[in-house]
């Protein structure tokens, strides 16, 4: 299992900050772009929004 990082906790991005004020899931986030989207699906996916796991190091 990666460690995590005991640094201090990085920043909310702005879309984070919007998607946890509407008590939103990554799921409705993802539909909510496909519904704006010319086309209906916008090719986003809900693990594009996770942070990167942080490289163990041997």
């Amino acid at each position: 299992m990666p460690e995590r990082s005991s640094g201090p906790p990085r920043p909310l991005t702005p879309l984070r900050q919007v998607r946890l004020a509407r008590n939103w899931t990554l799921e409705r986030v993802v539909q909510e772009i496909d519904l704006r989207t010319v086309g209906g699906h916008s090719g986003v996916t809900p693990s594009m929004s996770l942070p990167p796991l942080p490289v163990s190091r041997l």
